[in-house]
Order: structure tokens, then sequence, then C-alpha cells
């Protein structure tokens, strides 16, 4: 196997050379999938996603100006695309605001399990939450956008982004405290 390196990948791809679009593909879409995974409902819709980011990515590649920032731009056109997606097939309308959410109890070995999670775990975790939630999470936590950017991505109000992230850490919290619980009785039956 030949290794492209990021400015030879750019290159290639600009001039649609196949060699270079599947060592581009080869090198980012488990990454970029990822991504994808953690704002899509199910993994069809994240496959759905990943496929239109994929051709936008080859679209556009034409802009990206620095080598060294190929990664952060693919994962910033994945992320839109994903924004894209759920605007277009409206899934900020379907809200859930009748769920009770409360954070009651002590969590005394919340660090213990936290540490003790994998990243595949913390992902499971995610996908838990609702979707609105989530994607809120993520693009909040993990992207690092501001509630005023995740407004005006998502058409909803900034007060309505942090009432979704707040919803998101009680629910995570929940099922912290629930494998918690877990956790607990599995060492007292020695499980």
């Amino acid at each position: 196997m030949n290794y492209m390196t990021n400015a030879e990948i750019i290159k290639g791809c600009r001039h649609h050379r196949p060699e270079a679009q599947k060592a581009l593909y080869d090198t980012y879409a488990h990454r970029l999938m990822g991504i994808c995974v953690r704002y899509a409902r199910d993994r069809e819709e994240a496959k759905d996603i990943f496929q239109e980011a994929f051709m936008k990515i080859f679209k556009h590649i034409h802009q990206i100006r620095k080598i060294q920032s190929l990664e952060g731009w693919l994962k910033r056109v994945t992320i839109n695309v994903a924004i894209t997606y759920c605007n277009k097939h409206k899934v900020w309308q379907q809200f859930i605001s009748d769920e009770h959410l409360d954070d009651q109890g002590e969590v005394k070995d919340y660090l213990r399990v936290v540490n003790s999670l994998t990243s595949e775990d913390l992902l499971m975790l995610l996908e838990q939450l609702p979707y609105n939630y989530r994607t809120v999470f993520n693009l909040y936590v993990i992207e690092e956008y501001t509630h005023k950017e995740i407004a005006q991505a998502l058409s909803i109000s900034v007060s309505n982004s942090k009432m979704l992230l707040m919803r998101a850490k009680q629910k995570l919290m929940q099922l912290f405290n629930q494998i918690i619980e877990n956790d607990r009785y599995e060492q007292k039956t020695g499980s």
C-alpha cells in the first residue's frame, strides 16, 4: 500500500484521481463516520449523512487552503452536512418536552465509574440520549460550539439550546446512576 501525504491527497483529489480519493477515504472515513453516528438517529441515517458529507468533501476539496488543517476542514464539512440533514428532515421540531428528568440521589462512585468507561461505552451512552439532546450535547461539549452558534445552525433559540444541553446532562446523569447501581449490585452479589 502506497502512503500518501495530506498534500498529495489534496492535490490528487483536486485532479479527481481515484487513488487520492481512496487514500482520503481510507485515512479519514472512520473518524468522520464517528461524527455522523453522533448526530444521526440510527446507523442508516448516519450512513446517509456520511455519504452526503463525502460527496461534498470531494466536490469542495479545492477550498482547503492549508494542508495542516485538512482533518479540521473534513470534520467541519461533516458537521455542517449533519446539521443541514437535521434541518432538512425537520428533526428539531420533534422536541421531547414531556420527559420527566430529575437527578435525585448521590453519586458517590461517579468518578470511578466514569473512569472505567471505554470510548465505546461513552458512545453507547450518548446514543441513548434523545436525538435533539445528543446533537446539542455533541455540538456544545465535543465540537465546542457556543449556544449562539448552535441556535443559528439548528434554527432554534439560544434558550432552547441551553435547555436541551441541560436535559442532555440530566439524562446522562440518570444513565450514569443506572450504571453505578448495576455496579454496586454486582459488587454485593459478586456477579
